[in-house]
């Protein structure tokens, strides 16, 4: 058995006119959100595409040095991110070191550090015996930043010498506030 439904016709502009909305109207309200820079909130990403040299046993800010894109210009060419606004922070991170030697028992391992200390580890890439490969690790994480408040990403390495990231994009940094 099949029933037929018929739908009355809806005229919208006589169904919001009578509506009689008081207060504020949605263009009023995106208006203000704009003014305000609510909808405009920090949104950036650059790359590392040329090796750079991570020394044995040192804390290494990567210079992430090509931008993909900063609406608010906070994440400046030496990796340094620098907070407008106090809120909420996704930090994702990549890096990837170049083919090279690594002894046994060996590591590889990114942080976040805010103000010149260390607030977030992410993960530690370990040799087990001895090898020859690459080497990589990534973060992703939320920080609290204050405006003012700044972070850059490190990377720390214990292969015995210096080592080199991978030319290319597989070194990248995002940032993106969310509250």
């Amino acid at each position: 058995m099949t029933v037929n439904v018929t739908k009355p016709a809806i005229n919208l502009r006589s169904e919001l006119a009578q509506l009689k909305l008081t207060g504020p109207t949605i263009s009023h309200i995106l208006s203000d959100a704009l003014a305000t820079n609510a909808l405009n909130w920090s949104a950036a990403r650059r790359n590392l595409p040329v090796a750079q040299s991570i020394a044995h046993a040192t804390w290494t800010i990567l210079a992430y040095n090509t931008l993909d894109y900063d609406n608010l210009g906070e994440l400046d060419a030496t990796g340094r991110f620098t907070a407008t606004a106090a809120g909420k922070y996704s930090v994702n991170a990549r890096s990837l070191l170049a083919f090279s030697a690594w002894p046994a028992s060996k590591a590889f391992e990114i942080g976040v550090f805010k103000n010149g200390t260390a607030v977030a580890y992410g993960e530690r890439w370990n040799t087990m015996a001895a090898t020859t490969t690459y080497a990589t690790t990534g973060i992703n994480t939320t920080i609290s930043l204050a405006a003012g408040d700044y972070i850059d990403l490190r990377v720390i390495q214990n292969q015995g010498g210096t080592v080199n990231t991978l030319a290319g994009t597989q070194n990248w940094l995002a940032i993106n506030r969310v509250s």
